[in-house]
């Protein structure tokens, strides 16, 4: 059912985005001075909560637990929306936003008309890239999961995520509407974000991975899916207590289709893993460069173009996996 669900909203998808209008005008903003204290603010917080090389091995299974909970919070204010422009100007610190049926495309966005110091906006060639920068305790919606957000930008992320904490997104779709292989931005970015949850989410090529995380700590991705991305499913980079749970990996294409790069506990579990065309002979479908804890459990590969082989991933371990099936 999710497959086909999948498969309808982004026929839909399509369909809606041939009525756009053209891109709006590009204008140039910069973060407020309260966003720079709380980018500030956040960065040390970040800071003081990463752990060095030799004193990462103090994460647990209650600690994983802890930081899930986390992200149930409270929030002070609920804004229902429809468009794009109300979108980004209703996200706010302690907000839940919920977003009404339809596409939600930043070619329809103009930036002279973003009012939000949570924005930072940075405009070259005529095109504007928005980045939600410095929010706390921040929940995105669907109204009925059947809402989108696409870019027409092949440079840029749907969405950006910059020194933010305590985030939740829930049941949207996102992803690229430009021609196969030419993106160079992901779907979903992040940096030096804290305790990141999306759940019931679709992420979509050709966005180069579905996740691209730097610098950042708890990030849970729970029965969701990411497919035909050009050069991944996920890039993971200096972060650590990263959990995808019931998941759909499929139809991705790149030199690896996990890159998991000086991290500390990714745990992949209940998850299927199929049609990818991801790893060549020299590039195994899992780089796990300089990483530790990586678990994949209860998971299935199948029809990848390379299977992983677990004598030649010490790093990894494998838990009740079935690899190479039918």
């Amino acid at each position: 059912m999710r497959k086909i669900l999948a498969i309808c909203l982004t026929a839909c998808l399509v369909c809606s985005l041939t009525a756009c209008g053209e891109t709006g005008s590009a204008g140039v903003s910069s973060a407020a001075e309260k966003a720079e204290a709380a980018k500030s603010e956040a960065a040390d917080s970040t800071e003081e909560g990463a752990e060095s090389e030799d004193s990462k091995a103090y994460e647990t299974e209650d600690d994983i637990e802890m930081w899930t909970d986390a992200g149930k919070g409270e929030y002070k204010k609920t804004v229902t929306v429809s468009n794009i422009e109300d979108f980004i100007n209703a996200i706010d610190n302690d907000t839940k936003i919920i977003l009404e049926n339809g596409v939600y495309n930043f070619a329809g966005l103009d930036a002279e008309k973003v009012n939000n110091p949570w924005i930072y906006i940075e405009t070259y060639g005529g095109i504007s890239e928005y980045a939600i920068s410095g929010v706390s305790n921040l929940s995105i919606e669907a109204e009925e999961n059947e809402v989108g957000v696409v870019t027409e930008d092949p440079s840029s992320p749907i969405l950006r995520f910059e020194y933010c904490s305590n985030i939740s997104i829930d049941g949207v779709t996102f992803g690229h509407e430009v021609d196969p292989g030419s993106c160079t931005g992901s779907v979903l970015a992040l940096s030096r974000t804290k305790n990141f949850n999306v759940r019931n989410c679709y992420m979509y090529g050709c966005g180069t991975y579905g996740i691209d995380a730097d610098e950042s700590t708890g990030i849970y991705v729970t029965d969701s899916d990411i497919y035909s991305c050009s050069e991944g499913a996920f890039l993971l980079e200096d972060s650590d207590v990263i959990e995808f749970d019931n998941c759909e990996l499929y139809a991705n294409e790149g030199f690896n289709l996990f890159r998991i790069i000086d991290c500390y506990g990714v745990t992949i579990m209940n998850t299927e893993i199929r049609d990818n065309k991801s790893g060549y002979p020299g590039n195994p479908i899992i780089d796990t460069d300089g990483s530790m804890n990586i678990k994949f459990t209860d998971c299935t590969f199948r029809d990848n173009y390379i299977e992983p082989d677990p004598d030649e991933l010490p790093d990894v371990v494998f838990e009740n996996c079935e690899i190479g099936g039918e």
